[in-house]
């Protein structure tokens, strides 16, 4: 999604230079065709999955803006799957195929391609992956001129309601749009 909309609305906004992914099917994910086709119950981001739909054919229909660098990182720490084409094999993240992570496509604009020895979770936790996305940010958001200020800093965010459980039919978004200096 992020990639789909840097493709289209990307030079909108200059500020934004770096996209990171993490563990993202690039290539999408033959189990959701079948299960779109096959389930009781059928989701709909299903069919954005397939990696023949329309949707993993648009992203790809246009470079990313020339100011976004791209940062790519995999998980490999797989498992044997009986729901895969080949339950034998091992090249995932436990949810992802490899080959759907390393999408030749994704590659070729990426700057940096890491992977690290984890599963489609634990990657998320790993100290490496924080470190090497500090420095990302660090890298393309840094202080460009002496009498700029830097681009850095930290949110701190709380969603708080009325009733003590959050409701289960609201789906909590933010929209964060630089200020002029103010």
């Amino acid at each position: 999604m992020a990639r789909s909309f840097l493709v289209d609305y990307g030079q909108t906004f200059p500020e934004v230079r770096t996209l990171t992914s993490i563990a993202t099917p690039w290539g999408g994910d033959s189990m959701a065709g079948k299960g779109a086709q096959h389930s009781p119950v059928m989701l709909p981001v299903w069919n954005d999955m397939d990696p023949d739909s329309e949707f993993f054919k648009s992203i790809y229909r246009r470079s990313l803006p020339s100011g976004v660098a791209f940062h790519l990182f995999f998980a490999h720490r797989g498992s044997r799957s009986l729901l895969r084409s080949n339950p034998f094999v091992g090249n995932n993240d436990c949810v992802i195929a490899l080959s759907s992570q390393l999408d030749p496509r994704a590659q070729s604009e990426a700057v940096s391609v890491y992977g690290l020895d984890e599963d489609h979770d634990s990657i998320l936790l790993n100290d490496t992956l924080c470190t090497k996305i500090s420095r990302i940010f660090e890298t393309h958001y840094s202080v460009q001129a002496s009498d700029e200020k830097p681009v850095l800093g930290k949110l701190s965010v709380r969603y708080t309601y009325a009733d003590e459980a959050p409701p289960t039919d609201v789906v909590p978004f933010m929209v964060l749009i630089p200020s002029a200096g103010k």
